[in-house]
């Protein structure tokens, strides 16, 4: 659990990352939620032996409610300096509801970082 600024004016975004040895994922919740809508996955996730992070939106859930700006391209761009600032490099890319589009986003700026299809999305489905 911690906390990540975001921007100039020193607002921050909540986040949980839970450390493993499998596939990190990056799971993005949908407007109005928090991370916790992810903690039935993210049990499993990490029972399977999984890295995951979530974090909570601009204006969501324990991040800062005061940000000017709410728009998919500012998500996306929080999505980004999150995993840079805990070395995550390559990761699976997953969101619901508004978070989707931001995942989508998320994974076309991460090209070839982004993991996913074949034999992680076949683990990923057993869970």
């Amino acid at each position: 659990m911690g906390r990540l600024r975001v921007d100039d004016s020193g607002r921050e975004i909540y986040f949980e990352h839970y450390r493993g040895e499998g596939v990190p994922v990056l799971l993005i919740h949908g407007w109005g939620m928090s991370g916790r809508v992810w903690d039935g996955l993210t049990r499993a996730l990490v029972g399977a032996g999984h890295a995951v992070v979530t974090f909570d939106q601009r204006g969501c859930g324990n991040s800062d409610k005061d940000f000017t700006d709410f728009s998919i391209a500012a998500s996306v761009a929080d999505a980004e300096r999150l995993l840079a600032a805990l070395g995550i490099d390559r990761v699976v890319v997953n969101g619901w509801s508004l978070g989707g589009a931001i995942a989508v986003e998320t994974a076309a700026r991460l090209g070839a970082r982004c993991r996913g299809g074949g034999a992680h999305l076949r683990r990923f489905a057993a869970l």
